[in-house]
């Protein structure tokens, strides 16, 4: 099954760059990261390469070149832990935001889907539906808040609106 947010290819013991292409993208650079063989650090957490963007869509990782066969995975990881837009802060409440905003959820969506078909085991797809359904709370409370801070900013805009109608039809 094709994932949206990963995307694994296999060295060669020479290439350093990788068309990248996730599915709708990425919102951000720093969003991406790189793992190469499960690389892991002394305490067993994951070890993640230094990365480059040559262009959107190509990407160079540092370090030692993969070796033949070994995986090189890529990850599109998009923090849903806050909303992207706060349109009853200062942001606007265009199109551009609002698409952004929702770009957020589905991507938190995607990954969370991608980490769960990954699962070998059944413990671990309980421990990932886990992960899961945590990332799918925070982005429901993302979207919650950005609905609520987008109706704050259209009851503003609407009461704006009446009031500057209201003083520009009384005579002076």
């Amino acid at each position: 099954m094709a994932k949206n947010s990963i995307i694994e290819v296999a060295g060669d013991g020479t290439t350093t760059q990788w068309a990248v292409n996730f599915t709708g993208g990425y919102m951000d650079e720093s969003h991406v990261t790189c793992q190469v063989n499960n690389e892991v650090d002394g305490s067993g957490d994951p070890v993640y390469r230094s990365i480059t963007f040559v262009s959107a869509g190509l990407i160079s990782v540092g370090g030692t070149v993969p070796g033949v066969g070994e995986a090189v995975v890529f990850r599109r990881e998009t923090p849903v832990t806050s909303p992207q837009n706060e349109f009853a802060g200062a942001d606007a409440f265009s199109a551009l935001n609002i698409d952004n905003s929702f770009l957020q959820l589905l991507f938190g969506v995607q990954e969370a889907q991608d980490v769960l078909d990954t699962a070998t085991s059944v413990e671990e797809a309980l421990e990932r539906s886990e992960e899961a359904e945590t990332n799918a709370t925070a982005a429901q409370a993302a979207a919650e808040a950005a609905q609520a801070s987008a109706e704050g900013a259209r009851d503003t805009a609407t009461t704006q609106t009446t009031a500057a109608a209201g003083s520009a039809t009384t005579p002076t």
